[in-house]
């Protein structure tokens, strides 16, 4: 005699049930990246602000010059200057920094904010924009509260954009992690203004010296963020 039972999936509709629950898992693996990377990650509270002095080779400038006749507004800016960081930048801390661009290459994060500050303020100034990027230097950094107690994971380097009394915060890094560049739910504390003594040597330089102080606090103080080149040679590397 046959079963007068049916599975479930053989019911009207039991196609997209599979599907769905076939999905679950990685939803669920979504929502819980979203969670940790807002309110996971936090700079700070210790930032200081400066001048991107990033040099750029002749293909960047052209590239840059391609894009700006795309450029209308300050998001058309923003949008351009992540995506040419992108595609010339991959993240990894296996290399000495150098702020010369050119081509693809391997980028820690000063080397990201960089590439993207400078990017972003030819694009702006072709575009007549009054908004203008600065590289900011965040330390200590935390995950969940904690503090990393590995030198490469200590600080970490993201971009202001100011436009008059408006303010971005922008990480190229992360937004090249497909993790979102908005990170003002994540930057604690207020920015400091600091001036480079010689942009000239400044390439393998990290610290600049602070000269003045200080910035109105971000209007979101709060963090999350968590990223890492192959977990193994970050480990036994510096920033």
């Amino acid at each position: 005699m046959a079963s007068s039972r049916s599975d479930w999936t053989d019911a009207p509709g039991g196609c997209l049930l599979r599907m769905l629950a076939g999905l679950f898992p990685f939803v669920a693996l979504a929502g819980i990246i979203a969670m940790v990377r807002l309110y996971g990650l936090g700079w700070g509270p210790g930032h200081q602000i400066s001048e991107p002095v990033a040099q750029l080779g002749p293909s960047v400038l052209r590239t840059i010059a391609e894009q700006s006749k795309d450029v209308e507004d300050l998001h058309d800016a923003e949008t351009g200057a992540l995506s040419i960081t992108s595609s010339l930048l991959h993240f990894g801390f296996r290399h000495r920094t150098d702020l010369r661009f050119d081509q693809p290459r391997q980028a820690n994060s000063h080397e990201y904010a960089e590439l993207f500050s400078v990017v972003f303020n030819q694009l702006a100034l072709a575009a007549k924009l009054s908004a203008h990027a600065r590289v900011v230097h965040s330390e200590p950094t935390s995950f969940m509260g904690f503090m990393p107690s590995h030198p490469a994971f200590r600080s970490h380097d993201w971009v202001a954009i100011h436009d008059g009394d408006a303010r971005r915060y922008i990480d190229p890094t992360l937004h090249d992690a497909w993790l979102g560049a908005d990170i003002s739910r994540n930057v604690q504390g207020s920015l400091e203004v600091v001036r480079r003594r010689d942009p000239a040597a400044r390439p393998t330089a990290h610290r600049p010296e602070r000269v003045e102080s200080s910035l109105p606090p971000a209007s979101k103080p709060r963090g999350a963020l968590g990223i890492v080149d192959r977990i193994g040679a970050a480990l036994t590397t510096k920033h």
